[in-house]
């Protein structure tokens, strides 16, 4: 069996970050994993708006993203709507 030897390094796959309301606003952000771990790490967060998202929410909405980068995850990673109706959307590929 032959192993594939383009597969792209998991730290240069794309996360994509989609954030919608419902009033028309939208903002896409399109980072390399690697960037990310490092925004992760320092900011603690996530360069979308996270209006109506409670700390508590953040912090285990930012843990869950850090495992799935640990266990090197693809796909959808998370949708979540708040109660205000910012929409977000999260996925690598």
């Amino acid at each position: 069996m032959r192993r594939n030897t383009n597969v792209m390094p998991y730290e240069k796959r794309l996360i994509h970050i989609t954030a919608w309301n419902l009033m028309g606003d939208r903002g896409e952000v399109h980072l390399p994993v690697k960037a990310v771990r490092k925004l992760v790490g320092v900011m603690g967060s996530l360069p979308v708006p996270m209006e109506g998202i409670s700390n508590g929410d953040l912090v285990n909405l930012m843990s869950a993203l850090t495992d799935c980068f640990d266990q090197e995850m693809t796909g959808d990673i998370i949708g979540l709507t708040t109660a205000e109706g910012m929409n977000i959307r999260i996925f690598i590929d």
